[in-house]
């Protein structure tokens, strides 16, 4: 699991390098909000889980 993470922060660092047109970074703002969206469901379902119980 621990190289699936590593590998894909690599991809990421890569593909964060390379020079970007317009439309990749508005395409690249939406997966990062999405992203940021999910984690915050997830973190505050938990949060809230363990909170009731």
């Amino acid at each position: 699991m621990k190289r699936v993470v590593q590998a894909y922060m690599r991809t990421l660092r890569q593909y964060l390098s390379a020079p970007k047109t317009r439309y990749e970074y508005k395409h690249y703002a939406i997966w990062l909000l999405l992203y940021g969206l999910t984690l915050a469901l997830v973190w505050g379902g938990i949060y809230l889980y363990h909170g009731n119980h």
